[in-house]
């Protein structure tokens, strides 16, 4: 068994029972303990999970909601909306993973380009309402309340049937192996985004590099661009390189709040 599908599996059990001995992991898996302590070694390194005598325990509090997700770092967010907005072209279809950063895309979309959103977030449809010139798909299905998204196979399979542009997906963890969220539900809707597009671009603020969230979504590799907030932290530093030996990466500046989000009407 390959190291990455060693700790998705790792992190899968630890969030359904909310801890783990390292002998039967051991076991179950059939490999050697010293392996497994060298899996927990390295997710714990990631922020995943912290070791404790005999095998190990969650790593974070419980995830942040949507809405707890909405207070924070509002300028992280809209630096990142401004990057990817700057990056539509008229006449694309773009799928907008559900996400506090894609309701602050929503607010910026452009006038008068002939779009076409399609998102399985509620409150990014809303902030389309009054947008005559976009085409506004939803995606149905089961709504996680916590995350404010549309989740399960319907969801995903309703993804699948288009052929978008640009999809754009967020994280709760970006490391140079994995791409990552909390979210166990929205794990195959973030898939189903990247499968669906010619173009996938990750957004996640620098509070998010080099952190291994709970659940793989995919490798760098795997998307075409990242767009990360400036930072001064070393570590965060270290993992945007290391990051960027995989994939195309930019650091986008600051949010300026003078004037309204480029869609808005003045």
């Amino acid at each position: 068994m390959l190291t990455a599908d060693r700790h998705r599996r790792l992190l899968r059990w630890l969030d359904e029972t909310g801890s783990l001995r390292t002998s039967d992991v051991a076991d179950h898996l059939g490999v050697s303990v010293d392996t497994v302590r060298r899996d927990l070694e390295e997710l714990e390194r990631g922020g995943a999970l912290v070791r404790v005598r005999g095998g190990a325990v969650p790593g974070r509090t419980t995830p942040a909601s949507f809405r707890e997700r909405r207070s924070d770092d509002g300028d992280g967010r809209a630096a990142l909306a401004t990057a990817v907005v700057d990056r539509i072209r008229p006449g694309m279809a773009i799928g907008l993973d559900a996400g506090s950063t894609s309701i602050e895309i929503a607010r910026r979309l452009p006038r008068d380009h002939d779009l076409t959103i399609v998102t399985n977030g509620p409150a990014a449809l809303v902030e389309l309402l009054d947008r005559t010139d976009v085409v506004a798909v939803a995606i149905g299905g089961r709504i996680d309340t916590r995350w404010l998204a549309a989740v399960g196979g319907e969801a995903e399979r309703a993804i699948a049937e288009h052929r978008l542009d640009l999809a754009v997906v967020g994280c709760c963890g970006l490391t140079s192996s994995t791409v990552a969220t909390d979210s166990l539900d929205e794990v195959g809707t973030k898939r189903a985004w990247m499968h669906a597009a010619a173009r996938t671009l990750v957004t996640a603020e620098a509070d998010k590099l080099g952190l291994s969230a709970r659940h793989t979504i995919g490798h760098p590799a795997d998307v075409d661009e990242v767009l990360t907030t400036a930072t001064t932290d070393d570590d965060q530093a270290a993992a945007v390189r290391a990051v960027a030996d995989h994939t195309a990466v930019t650091v986008v500046p600051p949010h300026s709040p003078t004037g309204p989000p480029q869609g808005a009407t003045p």
